[in-house]
């Protein structure tokens, strides 16, 4: 009887150490990921985040849901106080990490992919929802967008990214009102956070308060000056004011600060056209099309818009 009770327990010390292990492994791939990802190494930073989904994938957890309002967003159908067998928590972490980078490769039926996973596996994840929620709006699929933004604050109240995702899909319907409450909400939250002025500079813009739109775009560098958001807003206004040397020197140093920025190269190629630079206008229009071909259709009819005579 002793022998039996040796041996299980060797057999479970062996299991726990072999899962901290992998617990360790899979958190440094993490890792590894995202400094690929920030490098720019978006392949790399794919096979570091797959491996690390592999990885954790193979481990479990138990959760012990405390609260009663967690039970709907965390574990539907979960008693109060039950012990709920749960896959691993870093899984659906390198899902929204993987999903990330094909998302900024334009590679959208990845990422939502990934993202679905995600949250079928930790629906309580914000960050999972809030990521979703900005391939709808990519999509221009509202209320899908809004459902997953919402859903994101439900989860966490704190989440500035679902507040200004949110805020995003008011503006791009026009809905400048609710744009500037979700942003009023996301200030108070984190006064100092630049990308919360310059989508308020965007609204701004989308509404026709131009002057209000630059003061934001200020406040927005002010706060951080590596922020490429504001540099693109100006070359907006500039653009839409003809203003086409401004418009490019404002949207060149935004594709300086981010050169997978294809807005602001397909924007830059326009002014560049209108401008007689044909040459130059093509080079940004190939450099857009290639990091997000789902622009091509786009700058066809722009291109064709400014080629014809009014």
């Amino acid at each position: 009887m002793s022998r039996i009770i040796i041996i299980t327990v060797a057999i479970f010390s062996l299991v726990f150490t072999i899962n901290a292990q992998n617990s360790r492994k899979a958190d440094n791939l993490n890792e590894e990921g995202l400094r690929l990802y920030k490098a720019g190494s978006f392949e790399a930073a794919i096979d570091a985040f797959s491996e690390a989904i592999e990885i954790s994938s193979s481990l479990t957890s138990t959760q012990k849901y405390l609260r009663g309002n967690d039970l709907a967003d965390r574990a539907p159908g979960a008693s109060f106080g039950e012990q709920i067998f749960a896959v691993d928590p870093r899984t659906a972490v390198a899902l929204v990490n993987r999903g990330n980078v094909y998302f900024v490769l334009g590679q959208m039926a990845k990422a939502l992919d990934d993202y679905d996973r995600a949250i079928r596996i930790s629906p309580g994840l914000a960050e999972a929802w809030v990521c979703r929620g900005s391939v709808w709006l990519f999509r221009r699929e509202h209320d899908r967008a809004i459902e997953d933004y919402s859903r994101a604050i439900k989860i966490d109240p704190r989440s500035v990214k679902g507040y200004i995702g949110r805020s995003m899909v008011f503006s791009d319907k026009g809905n400048i009102k609710s744009a500037f409450e979700d942003l009023d909400a996301a200030l108070k939250l984190e006064p100092k956070n630049a990308e919360v002025y310059y989508r308020r500079g965007n609204a701004r813009r989308l509404s026709g308060d131009t002057t209000g739109a630059l003061e934001e775009y200020k406040h927005a560098q002010d706060l951080d000056p590596t922020l490429s958001g504001p540099y693109f807003g100006r070359g907006c206004i500039y653009y839409a004011q003809r203003e086409l040397k401004a418009a490019v020197a404002e949207l060149t140093k935004a594709i300086e600060l981010d050169v997978r920025y294809p807005p602001a190269l397909m924007l830059r190629g326009y002014a560049l056209l209108a401008m007689g630079k044909d040459a130059d206008a093509d080079k940004d229009f190939k450099r857009a099309v290639a990091i997000l071909p789902q622009l091509k259709d786009e700058i066809d009819a722009g291109i064709k818009q400014i080629m014809t005579p009014k």
